[in-house]
């Protein structure tokens, strides 16, 4: 991994095919067979999703937000500090910058 200076960087983007971006720590994915895990079953996590609008909530200590926008491909910024990650934006309004064709 490469170390960055202090301040704001686009580190690549984050893609999406659901218009949707997940953000949490992968052992949340591993089932838990003592009881039923809202992210090991897609239809049971959709559910819960669209019982909020606009999208943007908590599951099981995970973060779900809609793109608002669409498919594609979204920036990814990081905020660093003393050398250590402290921020994470990403720019779902980024394609309205774009010609659209």
């Amino acid at each position: 991994m490469r170390q960055l200076k202090d301040g704001t960087h686009v580190i690549g983007e984050v893609y999406t095919d659901t218009a949707l971006v997940f953000i949490g720590d992968p052992c949340r994915l591993r089932p838990d067979p003592a009881r039923e895990h809202p992210l090991a079953n897609w239809d049971t996590f959709i559910e819960r999703l669209h019982m909020r609008e606009p999208v943007a909530t908590m599951i099981d200590g995970c973060a779900a937000v809609s793109t608002n926008c669409a498919d594609g491909a979204y920036p990814v910024s990081v905020t660093v500090e003393d050398g250590r990650v402290v921020g994470l934006a990403i720019d779902f309004a980024a394609w309205l910058d774009e010609p659209l064709t």
